[in-house]
């Protein structure tokens, strides 16, 4: 029996050839963008996975409010917690501080730089599950000095060689032993490192109490839980201890409060201040999930109506199968199983095509972990699964329709189109131009917002602005500052380069150093969180960042050591009324009663993103804290000859470390890759939605002109046009486009304006946003329909009427 359901479907697939394609292939490139998205969820949602103790692996973060008023809330916390609760907590069974830095490593002769490292303790490896391949003992991170590196690194530094027991030198000459290699981490983590430093060593080289203070929160800590434990529980532990034991709050009219967050929600949900590395955002997800959920059902309306219509051509055999015996089981299975087969041939069709497909979107898109695993069972399975079930939601409807008629009805042609049938095709036509069209309005719109913010005026000049990391060979070394002024004068000397100056942060970066406690002299205590950046004297300038009031830092003054520059949000914090009186006037920090003179009021300028608010900056002068980059303004002309000379001079002065250089414009640029990259997938999936409608469109249009055919051979010949006959029969359809795209407008507005929100300047949404997308679709759909109806009306009319 199944045999016969096979070939029948089969013979009908093959004699109705360009009805089956449209159905195949609308099917197919429905199910290929799910794939993909499918493939982008599983991924995204797979953070942490493969650490068996994500489970119960917690981040301890932190708020701080003083005077009842929040002044952060960041992913870092207090090294203090470490024996805090390690110590008074026994349901803890785990804790580690963490602190990530990108340094430079040296081995006999080679130089890497840019490497991911983590200054951790031991039991980091417990908690993150870190699998060592070799070791020098069971505790390879005990001892200070001692390091752990990756696969990956041991090939990059070593080669062949045993790692173990080998010295490897860290930045400025500080001499490590390779304790142990461990298994290259997973890439979906939050967390990435390939060197693991011994968090003691960092005791040694500055203090004990810089890595058990608990003043400054400028580490990650880690715990996890034993089986059982309530982590909320946990948490007022925590809070009751630290109120407790952190006796300078009550002084300081502060309060922190410290929750465990899971690490398994970190790359999805977290959005603090401060984070170990940049995560994803949890709405995106949420917008890719209903995006794939209105693709596939697109694909299956087409199938439906497109099934349902060609089912109606078929009641003559219904009639004759039910006439010689057929019960309603058997042609509902029949109709079933020509479902599945179609559905069968599309889901082949689709994982080829979504093979060809993820190339392109690793071209426009992070989504850069669409391949297809064939290895992955839970996936494929999970996939098959759910189209077989759909494939047999799909050929029910019109199954059940055509097995419902009577024999003698279904022989003589008499159920067409009935009123209900009409309805819910046509429903379901509107629901796939809708959501086209919103897809397609919402692409736009995001472009439009990513060219407005772009062309905003930041405060500052990216123009022409090259950056070069600092070397690392050189921290703690009193000689960095003379040889930064020799490296700065030797360069000044060619015409192509304008300035040089250097900072501890760039625009583009968060900046990281906060500053509590500061206000100005003789005033009271103010509940702000203040940005300190540290900049060489001709920063300013060379950004273009104007001064409304007072000047930049300047050699000749050696009194600068002990002054400072606000910008104007942190002027107004700081409580002072106007430019005019703030210079020569001074600040305060009241946790040590240091005394800082303000010399200058530089323009707010954007430090971040437009999506960040403008922050209160402190800038101080000098060197005392180890440059992060040097920052050169150069001529376009021979701009690759003026890179060389700074290599070269820099090779000079410079020749332990490498140089690594990048231009500012495309580095704060990079900032809006995410919401770039998210409209170019919406655009990628809203042009595979509206082929899908179209299909369908035109689809519903071959089998109406079909059924029309001899309507359309007496209306010619009763004198009328080609274009009154393609008037009349297309009307409906640009009827049920109009509807969608009013149905649209509600859905749109309300998506874009919320995502528009998020940005701190935004576009208005005009109407011709709404209706450039709408004139489009409408075009594109009345040509899909005209191609078939005007082929069937300017046909013979004699051919016409000989029909049935």
């Amino acid at each position: 029996m199944l045999k016969n359901y096979l070939l029948v479907g089969f013979r009908n697939l093959l004699k109705h050839k360009l009805f089956s394609l449209i159905n195949i292939m609308g099917l197919a490139i429905g199910m290929a963008a799910s794939i993909l998205i499918l493939k982008y969820i599983f991924y995204e949602s797979s953070y942490e996975n493969k650490n068996i103790n994500s489970d119960n692996a917690y981040r301890l973060v932190v708020e701080r409010y003083q005077n009842g008023i929040k002044q952060f809330e960041s992913a870092r916390s207090y090294p203090a917690f470490y024996r805090l609760v390690l110590d008074n907590i026994p349901e803890i069974e785990n804790c580690a501080r963490v602190y990530p830095e990108d340094c430079m490593f040296r081995y006999d002769g080679k130089k890497l730089s840019g490497q991911s490292v983590l200054w951790a303790d031991n039991s980091f490896l417990k908690i993150f599950n870190v699998q060592l391949l070799k070791r020098n003992s069971n505790s390879p991170l005990g001892n200070t000095f001692t390091t752990v590196i990756s696969e990956a690194a041991s090939k990059r530094l070593f080669g062949n060689e045993d790692p173990l027991g080998k010295i490897i030198v860290l930045n400025e000459g500080i001499r490590f032993i390779v304790n142990g290699v461990f298994k290259d981490y997973q890439v979906n983590s939050h967390i990435k490192f390939d060197f693991i430093l011994s968090m003691n060593t960092l005791g040694v080289l500055e203090n004990e109490e810089l890595i058990n203070t608990q003043y400054y929160n400028w580490l990650y800590n880690y715990v996890t839980l034993k089986n059982n434990t309530l982590y909320k529980e946990t948490e007022k532990r925590i809070n009751k201890l630290i109120e407790s034991r952190f006796g300078y709050l009550k002084d300081d009219n502060s309060k922190i409060i410290c929750t465990l967050q899971p690490i398994k929600a970190i790359h999805l949900k977290s959005n603090l201040s401060e984070e170990i590395s940049p995560n994803s955002d949890i709405q995106i997800i949420y917008y890719l999930s209903i995006i794939t959920a209105i693709i596939l059902f697109m694909a299956w309306i087409n199938y439906i109506n497109l099934s349902t219509a060609r089912a109606l051509e078929r009641g003559s055999e219904v009639g004759i199968r039910k006439v010689v015996g057929a019960d309603k089981n058997q042609i509902i299975t029949q109709f079933i199983i020509e479902s599945l087969l179609i559905d069968f041939i599309a889901l082949i069709s689709a994982v080829l095509i979504s093979s060809v497909l993820s190339s392109l979107i690793k071209n426009y898109s992070t989504m850069n972990n669409l391949y297809l695993n064939y290895s992955e069972f839970g996936f494929w399975f999970f996939l098959l699964f759910a189209f077989l079930m759909c494939g047999v939601a799909a050929g029910l409807y019109p199954a059940i329709i055509l097995s419902s008629f009577k024999p003698n009805l279904t022989i003589k042609g008499k159920f067409r189109n009935t009123k209900g049938g009409l309805f819910i095709r046509r429903f379901l036509v509107v629901f796939q131009f809708t959501s086209a069209i919103v897809l397609i309005t919402c692409t736009l719109i995001v472009y439009k917002q990513i060219e407005y913010v772009k062309s905003q005026k930041l405060g500052f000049s990216t123009s022409q602005v090259l950056i070069v990391n600092t070397p690392r060979s050189l921290i703690n070394n009193p000689d960095r500052v003379r040889l930064f002024e020799y490296y700065k004068e030797q360069l000044l000397k060619n015409s192509n380069i304008k300035s040089v100056s250097a900072a501890d942060n760039i625009p583009g970066k968060e900046i990281v150093n906060h500053l509590e406690n500061y206000t100005k002299y003789g005033g009271q205590q103010q509940s702000v969180s203040y940005s300190a950046c540290n900049i060489d004297r001709d920063y300013f300038n060379l950004l273009k960042i104007k001064f409304i009031a007072g000047r930049s830092f300047l050699q000749e003054y050696p009194s600068d050591s002990n002054a400072v520059i606000i910008n104007n949000e942190a002027k107004m914090l700081l409580g002072f009324e106007s430019e005019e009186n703030v210079i020569g006037k001074r600040i305060i920090n009241l946790s040590n009663n240091s005394i800082y003179n303000v010399i200058g009021i530089v323009d707010n300028y954007h430090q971040e993103d437009l999506k960040k608010k403008i922050e209160p900056i402190i800038y101080f002068k000098g060197h005392n804290y180890q440059f992060g980059y040097f920052v050169f303004k150069i001529s376009t002309n021979n701009l690759n000859n003026t890179i060389n000379e700074i290599n070269n001079k820099w090779d000079e002065v410079y020749p332990d470390d490498p140089f690594d250089y990048f231009f500012l414009d495309v580095f704060f640029d990079a900032q809006y890759n995410a919401d770039r990259q998210f409209g170019q997938i919406v655009l990628i999936f809203s042009l595979i939605a509206i082929i899908i409608a179209l299909l369908g469109l035109f689809g519903l249009s071959f089998l109406t002109a079909i059924q029309k055919t001899k309507e359309i051979g007496i209306r010619k010949t009763l004198g009328a046009s080609v274009i009154n006959i393609v008037y009349t029969l297309s009307k409906e359809f640009l009827a049920i486009v109009l509807i969608a795209i009013i149905v649209s407008l509600p859905f749109v507005f309300y998506i874009m304006d919320n995502w528009l929100n998020t940005f701190t300047v935004r576009i208005k949404l005009n109407v011709w946003l709404f209706l450039i997308p709408s004139f489009v679709i409408v075009v594109v759909a009345m040509l899909t329909i005209s191609i078939q109806i005007i082929k069937v009306a300017k046909a013979n009319p004699i051919d016409s009427l000989r029909y049935e």
